[in-house]
């Protein structure tokens, strides 16, 4: 249900290299995702949030983190 759910609220953003459907599919199939960043989290987060991705990812890992 979660993955109806946020397939909903998932824009089509292949423009900027993002593979939706290659993200949901993977999230549907239990594989865990991460994202490795140089960036703060104040500025990934915004972003990830606003893609509507955040949540996918089973962990994130960033310049503060390492």
């Amino acid at each position: 249900m979660f993955m109806d759910e946020k397939a909903d609220t998932i824009k089509d953003f292949s423009l900027l290299g993002i593979k939706t459907e290659l993200i949901l599919k993977l999230k549907k199939e239990n594989v865990k995702m991460a994202v490795a960043t140089a960036n703060d989290r104040a500025l990934y987060e915004p972003c990830l949030k606003r893609l509507g991705i955040y949540d996918f990812f089973d962990t994130i890992e960033d310049v503060e983190k390492v």
